[in-house]
């Protein structure tokens, strides 16, 4: 007499539906958890900057109503994310004069790149934010944001961004840096620690990229998100935003960041 065959057992007809089943719910929910993420860490962007921009604020209503001083000195090449190095002039910290009123580590390295510690980097190294800070900057060709109530200004265009997540392109060499991925992942996720520590989106050989989502802190503390970002070059540009130059010795804005229009 044969044994009788347990009805709770699988076949492999229905094995296979089973797992292909799985397979399938699968491909559906990943894209979904990771677009949840990304939109995760977006907010967490314009969390850090809110909170650079309360520090400037505050940082101003403790020394007269002026934000913390950035100079330049026409050797360095001084960009706006830049917190330490040394010119011909001096050496640059600018960490230990923002960090009672901005957390270093925890403010200025955006979520979306990978974490680096800027804490730890020497003051004779050179160490860049993930966010371009416009308070207190010396831009070239154009009016910094000096005091509480000012507004930055170049070419036609006035400013009241106090600080953003990277959009900065060379147009002699080329490359572009981000603080975010693109659409089109052009931009390959990057941590520099050779003469400079920095943590960026970058696509080397190229001053184009995908579209990208940028967040902006304004005088007013306000944070402004704009989605889908063109990229600038001799044929495109996105209408919302105008260039602004992003070093403090380079008033031709050969290397240039984006900020939004009034």
């Amino acid at each position: 007499m044969q044994p009788l065959r347990s009805s709770a057992a699988f076949t492999i007809v229905e094995l296979l539906v089973t797992i292909t089943v799985i397979v399938i719910l699968l491909a559906m929910i990943v894209p979904a958890m990771d677009t949840a993420v990304y939109r995760a860490e977006l907010a967490a962007c314009g969390a850090n900057l809110k909170g650079i921009g309360q520090g400037a604020i505050m940082y101003a209503t403790d020394h007269r109503r002026v934000y913390p001083q950035r100079l330049a000195s026409p050797d360095t090449g001084w960009r706006a994310n830049r917190l330490t190095g040394i010119s011909t002039q001096a050496r640059f910290d600018v960490r230990s004069v923002i960090r009672r009123y901005i957390p270093i580590n925890l403010a200025l390295v955006d979520p979306l790149c990978r974490r680096v510690d800027l804490e730890s980097i020497d003051s004779n190294s050179s160490a860049f934010s993930s966010y371009n800070l416009w308070f207190g900057w010396q831009i070239a060709g154009g009016k910094r944001m000096n005091r509480l109530g000012d507004r930055l200004t170049y070419g036609d265009e006035s400013f009241s961004v106090l600080a953003a997540d990277l959009d900065t392109m060379h147009f002699s060499q080329p490359w572009t840096q981000a603080s975010h991925p693109d659409d089109e992942q052009l931009l390959q996720s990057e941590t520099l620690r050779d003469e400079i520590t920095f943590s960026i989106w970058l696509r080397s050989g190229s001053s184009s990229r995908g579209r990208i989502d940028r967040n902006f802190v304004m005088d007013d503390l306000g944070v402004s998100r704009y989605d889908k970002v063109l990229s600038h070059n001799v044929n495109v540009a996105d209408p919302r935003m105008a260039p602004v130059s992003a070093r403090a010795d380079d008033a031709d804005a050969t290397i240039r960041d984006y900020l939004p229009k009034r």
